[in-house]
């Protein structure tokens, strides 16, 4: 603990808590003593020192004096730093970016690597192989930074990282598994040079902007009109390729008027038209499907609508169903604005056992959070169109409201196409041209939101249909009509008459009066069930009630057959009875009775009053109590 004179007292690395116990009071506060623990660049080994110095300080009865003396060397040794280091103004020197000089300030960053040298002259390495942030990006779809880093190893590499991810010394050492030569123990250093050279340079750094959503965003709608980057999942980068303008524009018109001469071929290219107006007009994701026996060119069809945007190749704009959930809404945000086009919808029929969930999920225009090991994901939303095809309908008769609400489709019972492979051949050569001229014109329009709402109006007025559907079907009609006025003028747009079949009515969405219609033909077609000498299961009995038809039918039998159907008896019996459907004894919708003998719970159900219901009531049970 000597100088080599062994006059003056000095700290070393190895100095031991035996050797500290030979300090007095005055040996602590020799100027030569305190700096020596300064000159100590091992970090650790200074706290080390540190902390056994206060032990002594404590035994001796100094402590708090040498708390105020080390604070005084702690703002100097700071404040000495700061100068040291801002007194350097290094550059970046290195062959393989040749054009980049980026001011680095205390550190020496070259082809040996990145290097800074300390007060005490001690030189520390953060990174042993060449490495620059080149360009910051900011991502116009999440709003977030990224920093895009060069570094040489086996040759050139760029990386594009978070911004977070640089900045955190426990976050950085990921990028060893992307070639970054980076561990703990350089994590520190390698964090303080990016920052450095990120805030020593912001006015020359190139800023991009980058993309993971197309459609619209602050920008106006991505790809058409950005000069951002792609930054989205490697998965998607197929996707975002075959977005682009190929072939001649008037041959795919040509072409298109034909086409549009089969009024569900047009319909659901109105409907990929109608995708980019559901933001513009804050309305809600539709599905749209086209469904009817194999051979009738439903996949041409489907190749025709999404031509509109880039490649409708299978595998390109277009893709097989045969996809999990996750990835399907996966590719459906990232599509954002633009639509989704799936074949064969059949395919994924064995895994649900009706598609109702898949359509409120995609149609719900958000994702449910997820969350990873280390951080919540960021949800996923998107505002398109789905496109659908496949050999049945997409809803049932127990499909909830929810589901036939969002849904457009369109039964095909004759061919659509005179000739489908010389179609396929034609979109496939001629393709992106439609979209691109679409947005542009929809981008200048101030009348889009007026429109609308007159063809919602339209809809309402004229037809027996919900909101939603109505909204989903304004859409398609506005696009048909900007779509004309653009590619086809001697086209004279659809009407509401022309398109008034293909709407739910209030009654088929309605799941209580569908569950209804169901119990009452169920009934029908089981009559037997309510008579006596049925040999089989008795499930209740008809009668009358003041001159009205009734069905007494056993609570657990009722429930059973609507569940079998889909329906929940306690999801709709409030409905039945406040249409009528059902008689309530009280709050209750069911009373304890004897019928045929048989003792147990019925409910009453109103039954049409047709003679096929008066011939099955026999006049001796006009005055049954119930």
């Amino acid at each position: 603990m000597f100088d080599e004179n062994n006059e003056v007292k000095i700290l070393t690395e190895d100095v031991t808590k035996e050797d500290l116990a030979q300090l007095s009071p005055g040996d602590f506060f020799e100027p030569e003593f305190i700096a020596s623990l300064y000159d100590i660049e091992d970090l650790a080994e200074r706290a080390r020192i540190r902390a056994l110095l206060m032990v002594q300080a404590q035994r001796v009865g100094c402590v708090r004096e040498l708390k105020d003396v080390l604070k005084a060397y702690d703002d100097e040794d700071a404040r000495l730093g700061r100068e040291y280091q801002d007194g350097l103004n290094n550059f970046t020197d290195f062959t393989f970016e040749p054009d980049i000089h980026w001011a680095c300030g205390p550190w020496v960053a070259n082809d040996r690597g990145v290097s800074i040298q300390k007060k005490g002259g001690a030189i520390q390495v953060a990174s042993s192989i060449p490495i620059v942030p080149i360009a910051l990006m900011r991502n116009i779809s999440t709003g977030k930074e990224k920093v895009k880093l060069s570094f040489f190893k086996h040759g050139r590499q760029t990386l594009t990282v978070e911004r977070k991810t640089v900045a955190n010394a426990s976050r950085i050492v990921d990028l060893s598994s992307d070639g970054v030569e980076v561990t703990t123990d350089n994590a520190k250093l390698l964090v303080k040079y990016i920052a450095d050279c990120v805030a020593f340079n912001l006015d020359d750094m190139p800023y991009l902007k980058a993309f993971s959503q197309l459609g619209w965003n602050e920008t106006g709608f991505t790809p058409y009109s950005t000069d951002a980057v792609f930054d989205g999942e490697e998965e998607n980068r197929t996707l975002f390729g075959a977005i682009k303008r190929c072939g001649d524009f008037a041959a795919w018109k040509e072409a298109a008027k034909v086409w549009r001469r089969n009024k569900a071929v047009r319909l659901m290219m109105d409907a990929s038209f109608a995708s980019v107006l559901i933001e513009k007009t804050n309305s809600l994701p539709f599905v749209f499907h086209l469904w009817g026996k194999t051979g009738t060119g439903k996949t041409v069809a489907l190749k025709a609508a999404m031509s509109i945007w880039g490649n409708p190749s299978m595998g390109k704009m277009v893709r097989t169903m045969n996809m999990t959930q996750n990835a399907m809404l996966s590719t459906a945000a990232f599509l954002n604005s633009i639509p989704f086009a799936g074949d064969e919808l059949q395919t994924i029929k064995s895994r649900y056992d009706s598609y109702d969930q898949l359509i409120m999920r995609v149609t719900e225009g958000i994702d449910r959070g997820r969350m990873s090991y280390d951080k919540v994901n960021e949800t996923r939303s998107w505002r398109c169109a789905f496109l659908f095809t496949g050999e049945d309908p997409c809803t049932q008769s127990a499909s909830g409201g929810g589901v036939k609400n969002r849904v457009i489709e369109l039964e095909v019972t004759d061919k659509l196409f005179d000739d489908g492979n010389t179609t396929t051949a034609i979109c496939e050569a001629n393709y992106g041209h439609a979209g691109k001229e679409f947005v542009e014109n929809v981008m200048k329009r101030e009348d889009l939101q007026p429109r609308f709402k007159a063809l919602f109006s339209s809809i309402l007025d004229k037809t027996d249909t919900t909101d939603k559907q109505a909204a989903s079907m304004a859409l398609i009609l506005l696009a048909d009509q900007i779509a004309a006025e653009l590619f086809f003028p001697e086209d004279a747009p659809l009407t509401v008459p022309d398109v008034a079949e293909y709407l739910f009515s209030e009654k088929d969405v309605d799941v209580a009066e569908r569950a209804y219609n169901f119990i009452i033909d169920h009934i029908a077609a089981n009559e037997n069930r309510f008579n006596a000498d049925n040999l089989g299961e008795i499930w209740g009995r008809q009668v009358t009630d003041r001159g009205k038809p009734y069905t007494m039918i056993i609570k657990t039998i009722l429930e059973r057959e609507l569940r079998a159907a889909g329906f929940d008896f306690d999801a709709i019996k409030s409905e039945w009875a406040k249409k009528g459907y059902i008689v309530k004894f009280g709050d209750r919708f069911t009373n304890h009775t004897k019928v045929f003998g048989i003792n147990s719970r019925f409910a009453k159900i109103a039954m049409p009053e047709s003679p096929v219901f008066k011939e099955q009531i026999d006049e001796e049970d006009e005055d049954v109590p119930f």
